[in-house]
């Protein structure tokens, strides 16, 4: 019998996914990985992403129950970006005011199925920041890096 390794490749294959098929982030980039230069729209959500946190951490333990089966929890981190040209305040609003609508999708999503198609127990967002910027080529931008923590227990 082999031993079931992480799920963090699961995990965040299935949220892409689960993203992708909403319907109010229809047109809008999503991917388990960072974009970076290879994305021409104004608005995305990807994960593994920020730059400060390039990589997902996590733990395993044995746990106390059961024939030896392990405890996992990990942190996947990811980013909503939305870019608007212009400057003035109503454009700083639109940009703020869409990316929280983004993250409001995944928020739903993640409350809808906290599983994530039985990949792992549970998921939730754990923390997440609000960076704003001014971008000559792109105009006004809004950034929200977020984490999400996962728990799952991986049978022997």
């Amino acid at each position: 019998m082999s031993t079931r390794t992480s799920t963090m490749h699961e995990f965040m294959s299935a949220l892409a996914d689960v993203l992708q098929s909403r319907e109010a982030l229809t047109g809008v980039d999503i991917a388990s990985g960072p974009l970076g230069v290879d994305t021409n729209r104004s608005e995305s959500i990807h994960l593994f992403g920020s730059p400060e946190r390039i990589a997902s951490t996590g733990s395993q333990q044995w746990a106390a129950l059961g024939n030896r089966s392990r405890e996992e929890q990990y942190q996947v981190a990811g980013r909503v970006f939305v870019s608007r040209i212009g400057g003035d305040e109503p454009v700083i609003r639109e940009a703020r005011a869409r990316a929280f609508e983004l993250f409001r999708e995944l928020e739903l999503a993640l409350r809808a199925d906290p599983a994530v198609l039985a990949i792992v127990r549970t998921a939730e967002i754990d923390r997440f920041t609000l960076s704003q910027g001014a971008e000559e080529s792109m105009g006004r931008v809004a950034l929200i890096d977020f984490e999400i923590s996962v728990r799952q227990r991986l049978p022997t």
